[in-house]
């Protein structure tokens, strides 16, 4: 039999004494005030009667076996048993299990309201068996008395099975990203309008976090409360919480401007068009291209960051009347324009330059990419905890960051899962592969995305 040391994860209690010929093997043991929320895969539980209640979870690296009291009862005293087979349990004569022979014993002195252990899920293999008798107390009242859905008749005790399944974590990609904070001069804020410092307080989320978030205090209630602050009092941290929500997915991240008495705030320092940039084109290429393929030309030079809604100065519409009206051996050379982008008092441009050349094959679409094909294996214990949208996010978390996710899947994501549904036994495991397609203009690109089933 294994034996390993167990760790106290969470305990509501004022003082714990543990018997020692009762700790667990080890100096691991440990006790914290407060009740840890552990995210896992499917939870089982058994009642101890009226009294109570055991429950099992694992994250993948650990199982977590907790006792907890209810309807008004406390737990006195934990004990129980586990391996991976019912053959390596202490058993005596006709099948009894003695309760002095089982592995962990801890009594409490007062009772708590519940116990936690904490074991490696590399310590055992895919089953395990767990036996607890446990005692609560309700005043004067004491409860003793076996949890589990499997009677051992000769013995007459209880206990029950747990099958480590891995755990998927829905949530592991969604992210807000880093607490950050900004200084920012008192002497700037009175010019600031309300959807300036709502900006100031987005431009401190990394480029990838969704802006359709909340803040809590909302941004309204910092300025009125820097606004009813005495002037020697308007200087300091200006906190908020801005939190992101996908299906069951939260995240959240605190934001800070700081108010300070010596900075010189441009709240137009971030606003920025990008640099300046160029490229040739075939002159060959030019009498294919209608007037949406050469605005994207142009629109392709800009930084990914930069919004496309700007104008442009010289039109495109100017640029290509320039270019027809000149002789064919006039036709090479420059064409320049001035993009600009506005928001507000911020505006910023960019000049961008077509160089018309005469050996240049061109692809106006060479740089629309849907990235590598990719895959993943999944457990097939796994699949029939997920929920339709869970499994389309699976698929999505093999595409390439820049790649825009709002493709088409064939086959779709409705006729994998039905498929899945349909077959048998093994032959549920396997490949289950979908074409994602993306497209803008005349320009499409498609990659292969697998999830592949393996067996627990």
């Amino acid at each position: 039999m294994k034996k390993f040391g167990a760790i106290l994860v969470s305990a509501i209690i004022l003082s714990c004494s543990v018997e020692d010929d009762f700790l667990p093997v080890g100096d691991a043991l440990q006790d914290i005030s407060a009740v840890v929320e552990i995210e896992g895969g499917e939870t089982i539980s058994y009642p101890f009667e009226e009294a109570g209640v055991i429950e099992v979870i694992n994250d993948n690296e650990f199982i977590y076996i907790s006792v907890s009291a209810k309807n008004g009862y406390e737990l006195n005293r934990v004990r129980f048993h586990l391996a991976g087979e019912l053959s390596d349990f202490p058993v005596r004569g006709n099948g009894a299990l003695p309760q002095g022979q089982m592995e962990y014993d801890m009594k409490f002195s007062p009772a708590v309201n519940n116990y936690t252990f904490k074991f490696p899920v590399s310590d055992y293999s895919e089953n395990i068996t767990i036996a607890s008798f446990s005692e609560f107390l309700m005043g004067s009242e004491k409860v003793h008395t076996w949890a589990g859905d499997q009677y051992e008749k000769n013995g007459n005790w209880y206990y029950f099975n747990y099958t480590i399944q891995e755990y998927v974590d829905p949530c592991e990609n969604f992210d807000a990203g880093p607490d950050n904070s900004r200084e920012i001069s008192q002497s700037v804020i009175p010019d600031l309008e309300t959807y300036q410092v709502l900006n100031l307080y987005k431009s401190l989320l990394d480029d990838s976090v969704p802006e359709d978030g909340t803040f809590d205090p909302s941004i309204r209630s910092l300025i009125d409360l820097y606004k009813s602050r005495d002037d020697d009092e308007k200087l300091g941290d200006y906190t908020t919480t801005y939190t992101i929500t996908e299906g069951e997915c939260t995240d959240s991240v605190e934001l800070t401007l700081t108010v300070v008495s010596a900075v010189v705030f441009d709240p137009c320092e971030n606003f920025d068009a990008g640099p300046d940039n160029s490229r040739e084109i075939s002159q060959s290429v030019i009498p294919n291209l209608e007037t949406y393929q050469v605005i994207n030309l142009y629109k392709s030079l800009l930084d990914a960051s930069v919004p496309e809604d700007g104008t442009f100065n010289p039109s495109i519409r100017s640029l290509i009347d320039l270019y027809k009206s000149r002789d064919d051996d006039e036709k090479l050379g420059d064409y320049t324009t001035t993009y600009t982008i506005t928001e507000g008092e911020c505006t910023d441009s960019v000049e961008l330059t077509l160089t018309v050349v005469s050996a240049v094959v061109f692809d106006p679409c060479e740089n629309f990419d849907a990235g590598p094909d990719n895959s993943r294996e999944i457990s097939q214990s796994v699949i029939p905890t997920l929920e339709t949208y869970q499994v389309i996010n699976l698929y999505k978390s093999l595409l390439d960051a820049s790649v825009p996710e709002d493709g088409t899947f064939n086959p779709s994501i409705r006729s994998l899962i039905d498929l899945y549904k349909s077959r048998q036994g093994d032959e549920k495991l396997g490949d289950y592969t979908t074409t994602y397609t993306i497209t803008e203009g005349e320009c499409t690109d498609s990659v292969e995305l697998t999830i592949r089933v393996v067996p627990d």
